[in-house]
């Protein structure tokens, strides 16, 4: 899977959270391109990024822990 859908399907906000959780294990979501384009990154504090999608989706942050863990 290329990174940038990785880390749009892993989403940590709380409404894909949410929509992750209500899912059942084998639903394979589909990413269109607009989902894994950034159109812009902004830096949340010292630990961490917020990244604005193609789509407009923007409520996710992702901690620089987890990003060099490689866990979304």
């Amino acid at each position: 899977m290329l990174l940038l859908a990785k880390l749009r399907k892993n989403c940590p906000c709380a409404v894909c959270l949410n929509e992750r959780k209500n899912k059942p294990e084998t639903y394979i979501p589909l990413i269109s391109a607009a989902q894994q384009t950034i159109r812009k990154i902004e830096v949340v504090g010292s630990y961490a990024i917020k990244i604005f999608w193609g789509d407009g989706h923007g409520s996710g942050i992702y901690t620089f822990e987890k990003l060099k863990e490689g866990k979304y």
